[in-house]
């Protein structure tokens, strides 16, 4: 069963605008080990086109920057976004990735759409009061905001290459 794992849901205070080519992202710090399932934004979208997407990355960020290959990727049609603010979920592929505790990871997030009239805004708040990451503008680290946005995923399997302590940590009800 998926369960929310990082997440910021602060005040939204301010609101930024995603369209081709720019896209925008949050940097995140995983207190328990998991694989990642889905994410969420607090967004809405102006307009529309039938072949407009939102799409989803997980990278590596160790300095608060997406780095390598992407470890997870989701889409959904922009015709599924909302037109007034609520929480929009991308589902991510399969087989899903798994986030090691304390490490740093970012979610890019990019809306297709070529034309500055169709666009999606993305919920911020200024100042941010995320502990485990910062928000990213075009991957450019800005440590002032945060994003509202939640990752979800599945605890690993007993035995999942966890080495354990995670495991038993769960078990004894220590986490």
């Amino acid at each position: 069963m998926a369960q929310r794992f990082e997440w910021y849901s602060g005040p939204m205070n301010e609101a930024t605008k995603m369209y081709e080519p720019f896209w925008k992202g949050q940097s995140f710090t995983p207190q328990i080990t998991h694989r990642i399932t889905s994410v969420r934004l607090f967004c809405y979208r102006v307009y529309s086109a039938l072949s407009f997407k939102l799409t989803a990355a997980i990278y590596a960020a160790p300095s608060n920057v997406p780095s390598g290959p992407s470890l997870a990727y989701g889409e959904i049609p922009a015709t599924s976004l909302p037109t007034g603010w609520n929480w929009v979920e991308v589902p991510l592929d399969v087989p899903f990735a798994t986030l090691q505790a304390g490490w740093k990871y970012a979610i890019a997030f990019h809306y297709t759409s070529t034309n500055s009239n169709y666009y999606v805004y993305w919920s911020i708040a200024n100042p941010g009061g995320y502990s485990g990451g910062v928000w990213l503008d075009q991957g450019s680290p800005n440590y002032t905001r945060d994003g509202r946005f939640e990752e979800w995923g599945a605890l690993l399997p007993a035995g999942g290459g966890t080495g354990g302590v995670t495991h038993r940590l769960i078990s004894s009800g220590a986490i």
